[in-house]
């Protein structure tokens, strides 16, 4: 029997090659940029290089109630086990919520392919947000959700540091951004004018800034950075 880890495993592609599945299938692309407590939602149907993104909406994700014990160390690994298991199920309860969400803009937009900001510590490795993101993707290809497949696959696109992006703006309007800059990273979209100054080097960086986003999705094992 194929775990839920596999089968977000096999729902992950690396942006170029969702950028052939959203040219093929030509069908809607929803962006979510999910943080702790809430997720940014933006849509696009792809139309060549007048593709024009949408900010949809902010969900709150909400904070379940965890059991918790006085000395953890004391406890017996069955009753570890048992604890693990009744805080996972809590988070997945309130994260129901945010899935029966996206399930309906999946079928009302006929949504065939995400693309999912994907945070990075300023040191260029994954930490806590990572594993966060995760989690909820992970719950999104489990059988129960039914968001997440082969057939409507995600890919994870690198969010912006805050310094980059104007202050105070929302999460659906981050996951807004998140999706123009795939989308214009990948050709499928045009840039704006003041961005369009083409020139040797800019052609360079942009194939090598691709190819290495390209790279770090590919992950091995997912299992271990699943923060539950």
């Amino acid at each position: 029997m194929t775990s839920p880890v596999t089968k977000l495993a096999h729902s992950i592609l690396p942006p170029s090659k969702l950028a052939k599945h959203i040219r093929w299938t030509k069908k809607g692309i929803l962006s979510l940029d999910i943080n702790d407590d809430k997720v940014g939602i933006a849509f696009a149907r792809f139309e060549g290089k007048d593709t024009v993104t949408i900010p949809i909406l902010t969900v709150p994700r909400i904070q379940p109630t965890l059991t918790s014990v006085g000395n953890p160390i004391k406890l017996k690994p069955a009753e570890k086990k048992l604890l693990i298991r009744q805080n996972l199920e809590a988070k997945r309860k309130c994260d129901e919520n945010v899935a029966e969400i996206v399930r309906d803009i999946v079928n009302e937009h006929e949504v065939g392919a995400f693309v999912v900001g994907w945070p990075m510590s300023k040191i260029g490795r994954m930490g806590a947000d990572a594993g966060k993101v995760l989690f909820l993707l992970d719950y999104f290809a489990d059988d129960h959700a039914g968001i997440l497949n082969k057939k409507r696959p995600a890919s994870l696109w690198l969010k912006k540091s805050d310094h980059e992006l104007p202050g105070n703006i929302s999460d659906e309007y981050s996951a807004d951004l998140i999706l123009q800059d795939y989308l214009e990273e990948m050709g499928m979209k045009d840039r704006p004018r003041s961005k369009n100054i083409i020139d040797s080097s800019n052609i360079r960086r942009t194939e090598h800034d691709v190819s290495e986003r390209d790279a770090y999705v590919e992950i091995d094992d997912l299992q271990g950075k699943i923060n539950i």
